[in-house]
């Protein structure tokens, strides 16, 4: 009867990561070999920009005005490399560690959750899935996003053994620098302080750790909040973003279809044209003018908006790229087909632990309404990809379990 190998843990985290860095570099040689490197597409490109001023001292300036288009932390992990003389390869090369180090995480959050051989096969989907590996060569934030949410996930999970209140402090830092890099999810991280109330260890140390995890988290975003304060003189949050992608989600322009691929504007939508009254573009007055224009359109087509948010989910849930070629489709379905249908027998299977695993539902259903309000795209699933994993391994090897003791049990009889 085969058993999964006897690992310690030091030895499981080895491999792990030696294994998910080997896939990456792979993945960087042949994009180079390619030509491709440092190839820049339209978010790549205004976070390059940022990063170049950042370089120059200009700040973070977007065609030369001050800008909070973007989150901070990725134009100034950009600029690192750019001053340091080695970009785009050393940008490659840290999105590579920040991937391993994620697989790592990755592992021992199942194996936290569930057991080592959870872990073990979690990992080994993230290491080897084709989406999130691809990601190491793009100028996105996205492995620096997902880095950091599985640190800030991980010592939440860690926060219900912990005493002394170092996970709540911890999961709330990271949590705020998931934010500064990308600002999906501010509105989220403060829910997960309903996790504490589901530990049953008492409300005063649940206020208590709440407390800690927002102070965190608040205290993270708060050099860059007084920053765009002062550059706008106005009540700012993060970014000037949330009025722009509502829009481009909701107008009379938009596209009803379901395709695997981003949310092109001037393909699937776009901003409103010879409109006299709409300020320059990417400015906080842009935003705020084009907020109040998909508010007043999602009001006066209701049906509209409901039919478009389904069509916007199937859309952030398709299995491919409508435009990649065959090859990479068929990988990226063949990854789809193993992990969506097993975690959710693995979320099935693990229902009664609800309140445990509250964090990652309410990611689930957070990511999927937000972009099904606003734009969808397949990129924008990838926080929650990992933690889908997570219960895939669970639900795949408990149905192993099962298979083997039937048949354990046919061999008897």
């Amino acid at each position: 009867m085969s058993k999964w190998p006897r690992l310690s843990a030091s030895g499981a985290i080895g491999a792990i990561f030696m294994l998910a860095l080997l896939v990456r570099l792979v993945m960087i040689a042949v994009w180079a070999g390619a030509g491709q490197e440092g190839r820049l597409s339209g978010d790549s490109d205004q976070l390059y920009q940022i990063a170049e001023s950042l370089v120059e001292g200009k700040g973070f300036e977007l065609y030369g005005a001050p800008t909070s288009r973007r989150g901070p932390l990725y134009p100034l992990l950009i600029a690192a490399w750019l001053k340091a003389g080695f970009y785009p390869s050393g940008l490659e090369l840290a999105q590579a560690l920040l991937g391993a180090f994620s697989c790592v995480l990755l592992f021992l959050i199942a194996k936290h959750l569930f057991r080592t051989s959870v872990g073990l096969l979690a990992a080994f989907l993230f290491s080897f899935d084709y989406l999130l590996v691809k990601q190491t060569v793009y100028i996105l934030p996205e492995t620096l996003f997902i880095f950091f949410i599985l640190t800030s996930f991980y010592f939440l999970f860690k926060s219900q053994t912990d005493k002394r209140l170092l996970g709540s402090l911890a999961a709330g830092l990271f949590a705020g620098l998931a934010v500064l890099t990308k600002e999906t999810l501010s509105l989220y991280f403060p829910l997960m302080v309903i996790y504490f109330f589901m530990e049953k260890k008492g409300w005063r140390r649940a206020i208590l750790k709440s407390l800690i995890f927002l102070a965190a988290f608040t205290s993270t975003l708060a050099p860059w909040l007084v920053r765009n304060k002062q550059v706008y003189r106005d009540g700012i949050f993060l970014t000037i973003n949330a009025g722009h992608v509502l829009y481009l989600g909701n107008n009379p322009q938009v596209t009803q279809r379901i395709h695997g691929g981003d949310w092109i504007n001037e393909d699937d939508t776009q901003y409103p044209k010879d409109d006299p009254a709409l300020p320059p573009l990417l400015s906080l007055e842009a935003d705020r003018y084009l907020m109040g224009k998909a508010i007043d359109y999602i009001r006066r087509h209701p049906v509209v908006f409901f039919k478009n948010m389904g069509i916007k989910a199937l859309r952030l849930w398709f299995p491919f790229y409508s435009k990649a070629q065959v090859l990479p489709k068929w990988i990226m379905t063949v990854s789809y087909l193993i992990v969506i249908p097993c975690s959710i027998i693995g979320l099935l299977l693990t229902r009664g632990r609800w309140r445990e695993f509250l964090p990652i539902y309410l990611l689930v259903a957070y990511v999927t309404f937000i972009h099904s309000v606003t734009i969808p795209g397949i990129r924008y699933r990838y926080p929650v990809m990992p933690f889908l994993m997570i219960f895939a391994a669970y639900g795949m090897l408990e149905a192993w379990n099962q298979f083997r003791g039937r048949a354990g049990r046919l061999v008897v009889k």
